[in-house]
């Protein structure tokens, strides 16, 4: 555990001053599965009970973001998105989301921008922007 905190606050520290590794911005469009560090700060599958969240990024710029099943009380939201490669930002605009186990659907207005840390036919590494916790969310590829 001590591990994997540690790779978490050397990830954190290193990729605020890095330049965005990308590969190629046509990888973001993908089916995409949690991850989480290894203790040697690579990304790897994720093992959870409750299911994993899960991001399709696809072509069309729609985009559904899947949070785990946790009992069947998880939901999905749904809506578009847009890339900055000048910046390396993704911002997605949720607009509907789904409770899994009621099947009902709301209209939301969600917006949240994420920076691409690093981005490879196999990795995606983003960051969330303006936000006071920059949380650092990791997904494979599935």
């Amino acid at each position: 555990m001590i591990q994997y905190i540690l790779a978490m606050l050397f990830s954190l520290a290193i990729s605020t001053k890095t330049i965005a590794q990308v590969d190629n911005f046509d990888h973001i469009a993908n089916q995409w599965s949690e991850g989480e560090f290894d203790e040697n700060g690579a990304i790897v599958n994720k093992n959870k009970r409750a299911g994993l969240y899960r991001l399709k990024i696809y072509k069309d710029h729609y985009a559904v973001f899947n949070y785990p099943y946790s009992c069947g009380a998880g939901r999905k939201k749904e809506g578009h998105w847009v890339l900055n490669p000048n910046d390396t930002t993704l911002t997605f605009n949720f607009s509907t989301e789904t409770a899994y186990y009621t099947d009902q659907t709301v209209t939301i207005s969600e917006i949240e921008t994420y920076k691409i840390l690093k981005l490879s036919k196999k990795i995606l590494k983003i960051q969330l922007v303006d936000s006071i916790n920059p949380i650092i969310y990791s997904y494979i590829k599935n």
